[in-house]
């Protein structure tokens, strides 16, 4: 998707190249629409269309400085106005860079702090999209994918986990969702009277209480003192890799227990 784009014109809309983007990572995921393209990016660790597209831009910038090839250099020596030079001097303003700052580094030098930049505001922005993300701290700023995306092989697991992080769990907030429920209707089918989050449905729900005695209780009991959201958090913040194979196993467990039982209501 990126061929070409780096040296044509700066778009007015990435959009398009977005929607792509996002319809392949939300297939990859298999996470429904109500779950943002921020939060996706989040999880498998990619940069949005536009963020890649200025990356790439400013590194075939840099090539044409450090290591002109054919006539391409040229394009800095005519006395014209270039519309992509003054797109590509655009974004380094925009990143805090003047053209003469960057080029008095080495070209290796310039290339990893143009992408660090562009990735740290990224994530940045990611981060304030989705306020309640779960990450390590040492993952926040870095470019990679959640642990669990890797190191949990069998897709059902996986697939449960990512649910339950992405908020995005069968349940009646889920549905409350698409059918515009208030928040206080959405309540868990256990008769509890409490609204089927994932906070009640991982700590407190009774419909589950055997598999979470088997996967959850160990490790709340080592966490003893928080509040039910720090459990909640501690344990889907895939930060200990026992601790997220358990609780990925847990939910597909509850996976498979709520369509039973409602099977039978």
């Amino acid at each position: 998707m990126l061929y070409g784009t780096f040296i044509g014109p700066p778009s007015s809309s990435f959009a398009p190249l977005e929607k792509v983007q996002s319809k392949f990572l939300r297939a990859v995921l298999q996470v429904p629409r109500c779950v943002s393209n921020a939060l996706i990016r989040l999880e498998m660790g990619v940069l949005s269309m536009e963020a890649k597209i200025t990356l790439a831009s400013l590194q075939y910038w840099l090539k044409i400085n450090f290591q002109p090839q054919g006539l391409t250099y040229l394009i800095l020596q005519d006395n014209f106005q270039s519309k992509w030079l003054e797109a590509v001097y655009g974004k380094l303003q925009i990143l805090g860079f003047s053209p003469h700052v960057i080029l008095s580094m080495r070209w290796d030098e310039a290339k990893s702090v143009l992408k660090q930049r562009i990735i740290d505001g990224e994530r940045q922005a990611d981060l304030g999209r989705c306020p309640n993300f779960r990450v390590p701290d040492p993952l926040k700023y870095r470019l990679t994918p959640m642990p669990y995306l890797t190191q949990i092989d069998i897709h059902k697991y996986r697939r449960a986990l990512t649910l339950a992080r992405c908020e995005a769990f069968p349940s009646a907030v889920l549905e409350g969702r698409f059918k515009r429920v208030p928040w206080a209707q959405r309540l868990c089918p256990c008769n509890s009277g409490e609204v089927e989050t994932i906070e009640h449905m991982m700590l407190r729900c009774n419909w589950y209480k055997e598999v979470r005695d088997k996967y959850i209780t160990p490790f709340v009991k080592d966490m003893e003192g928080q509040s039910a959201l720090d459990y909640c958090n501690r344990l889907l913040v895939d930060e200990n890799r026992t601790i997220s194979d358990s609780v990925a196993k847990f939910w597909a467990a509850c996976y498979n227990i709520r369509n039973s039982r409602l099977n039978l209501q």
